[in-house]
């Protein structure tokens, strides 16, 4: 039985090592992974449209060129970049930075997210031994992180939400050791942890503030030696974080402007639970299903998260069943709170969910691993026990096959964006002989289209609303007979009034859906 264990959590493992690399360079680019490899690659999005969207033609490989590190940017040139968007701390963006110089390969940011997903999961046995001290929840955590869809998905993101991951498994068991060694070394080491996340993720500050909420109730409210301790070392870590908390303090302007586009979400109550519901159970499952077969197995498993935490709370001490609370409850509560007082997108976001869904999976590991061994149960529960595990792991990998074979399955759904429209654009513009794109569409829309389309595809791009611009740049009599095909890509309203004010041509949709829905894809035909 032991040995049939071992086997099964190393095919497991091997399987979720696979389906982070499978068809990796295949899967759609969003708008906002190809914002962050710009910022890596040491430019910025305005200094991109400055040098691109010129109205001259271009190619796929000088837009390209901005999406890997060239020797003429640097590392300063890249926290130049980064520091233009003081939303994102910089310390995922240095190390992939590294890694893509190492690597130079079209994917290599997203490699880099691969490769340091696979450091939580040793994270995440050491947070296992400190919470419950037994290997087998540890050994269970991890069969059900390594084929989880949620971490498959944000392995596949070239994202910090990896490295964050990281950070919370390495951060909360260094936490949990110096509490209970309470040596100067362990607590240096939750120091530096706890610079880490701060420097991985904004919100990683609503970790922090869940782990002094949770000593100062494992102390009793004393002011302990612990206690003392901890604060030292909070302040220590906010100190090393110091240089990043200035970054964002003299870039508030941009702060504010970079995050705008999230206020334009319409929350409310049902939308903000649905979706939570939604991407709740895409921690375990994710079938791309809307069938009942799905939301019956979506309903199993809110039962099996419901129990797995009143089982966790009635059979483990406070000191490991609330740090495991504070983690699933903090982050919901803060960020829905905060919506429904400033509406925004944060709410239907899964990857700001993270910290809860990591607790929930030490909650169900802890609820499926304790069965396993305890003799007080009879034969037919640890069988039912076991069935459920094996279940779990059946539902992990179907899902992975669903990733693997889905270009636009990502981290938050891409169906219906620009970003997964392109599968269907992509395939009509690269059937074209000589074709031009032009476009005065946002930036990211065309670095995302520029990875899928050929080497013979042409871009003219102009900015948006300069109409003097337009005039003299875009000449359709001229490219028409240059080029094969031309086609308008992502129009506004006023761009496609102005090019069908010419005389000798006119724009003419094309399809790109059943329905007609998604009218982002023109034509240039003669009137």
């Amino acid at each position: 039985m032991i040995k049939a264990g071992k086997i099964l959590i190393i095919i497991v493992l091997l399987l979720g090592i696979f389906f982070r690399f499978a068809n990796l360079d295949q899967k759609v680019y969003s708008a906002d992974e190809v914002r962050k490899i710009l910022r890596l690659s040491g430019y910025t999005s305005q200094g991109f449209i400055e040098r691109v969207f010129t109205g001259d033609a271009v190619s796929v490989e000088e837009i390209q060129r901005y999406q890997r590190p060239t020797p003429e940017k640097n590392l300063s040139d890249t926290i130049k970049a980064l520091t233009g968007n003081p939303e994102h701390p910089p310390l995922y963006f240095l190390i992939t930075r590294f890694w893509m110089q190492l690597f130079n390969a079209t994917i290599s940011a997203r490699v880099s997210s691969v490769l340091i997903s696979f450091i939580a999961l040793p994270c995440l046995y050491w947070l296992c031994l400190e919470l419950f001290q037994s290997s087998l929840v540890g050994w269970v955590a991890i069969s059900l992180v390594a084929i989880s869809p949620l971490h498959i998905l944000t392995a596949q993101n070239a994202s910090q939400y990896s490295l964050w991951t990281v950070a919370i498994f390495l951060s909360s068991a260094a936490l949990l050791k110096a509490l209970r060694v309470a040596t100067i070394r362990s607590w240096i080491i939750y120091t530096l942890t706890l610079a880490m996340g701060l420097y991985t993720h904004g919100f990683f500050t609503l970790v922090a503030f869940g782990q002094g909420l949770y000593v100062f109730i494992i102390e009793q409210l004393r002011l302990t030696h612990n206690l003392l301790t901890y604060l030292l070392s909070s302040v220590g870590g906010l100190l090393i974080f110091s240089p990043w908390i200035l970054v964002v303090l003299s870039n508030l302007d941009k702060l504010e402007k970079n995050t705008t586009y999230y206020s334009k979400a319409n929350t409310n109550i049902p939308k903000i639970l649905e979706k939570f519901r939604y991407n709740l159970s895409n921690i375990f499952l994710d079938f791309q299903d809307t069938t009942r077969l799905e939301k019956y197995l979506d309903f199993l498993l809110f039962i099996l998260i419901a129990y797995s935490i009143y089982f966790l709370c009635r059979n483990t001490s406070i000191k490991a069943w609330f740090l495991v609370l504070v983690l699933i409850v903090l982050t919901p509560i803060i960020n829905i709170i905060a919506d429904l007082i400033s509406p925004s997108a944060r709410s239907l976001q899964s990857r700001y969910y993270l910290p809860c869904f990591l607790g929930i999976q030490l909650a169900v590991a802890y609820t499926l691993a304790t069965p396993l061994t305890s003799l007080s149960l009879k034969l037919w529960q640890r069988r039912l026990w076991q069935i459920i595990f094996l279940s779990l792991i059946l539902v992990g990998v179907i899902s992975g096959v669903f990733i693997s074979q889905s270009r636009d399955l990502a981290l938050d759904d891409q169906k219906g964006t620009a970003s997964s429209l392109n599968l269907q654009l992509a395939p009509i513009i690269n059937k074209a002989e000589r074709p031009l794109v032009i476009s005065e569409a946002t930036h990211s829309f065309i670095l995302a289209l520029s990875y899928l389309v050929d080497d013979k595809v042409k871009f003219q791009l102009v900015k948006s609303n300069d109409v003097a611009e337009w005039d003299k740049k875009i000449n359709l009599s001229a490219v028409y007979n240059q080029f094969s095909d031309v086609f308008v890509y992502v129009p506004d309203k006023q761009f496609l009034n102005f090019l069908n004010q010419d005389k000798n041509f006119q724009t003419q949709l094309v399809p790109t859906s059943p329905d007609g829905k998604h009218k982002i894809l023109y034509k240039i035909i003669p009137k």
